[in-house]
């Protein structure tokens, strides 16, 4: 019997996109200017990013927005 996993274990879009991309959180954090445990929050599925923080996300990974996170309306655009 295998263990149970535990939350920060969660396989959310954007973990298996920066495991294939060879990134950490930590880096991820510091390639878009974020504080380590915002970064984790979007990582476990806690926390889904603004749409600004998003397009950073996903191009630090080579995902689109919409691969990482599916359900979320990440469409609408802030109005100028």
């Amino acid at each position: 019997m295998s263990a149970p996993r535990l939350a920060s274990e969660h396989r959310t879009p954007l973990r298996e996109a920066l495991e294939r991309a060879g990134i950490s959180q930590a880096a991820l954090a510091r390639a878009i200017g974020c504080d380590r445990r915002t970064a984790a929050r979007w990582v476990t599925g806690e926390y889904v990013p603004v749409p600004e923080r998003a397009e950073q996300i996903a191009k630090a990974v080579g995902s689109t927005v919409r691969e990482l996170w599916p359900d979320a309306d990440h469409d609408q655009k802030a109005a100028a």
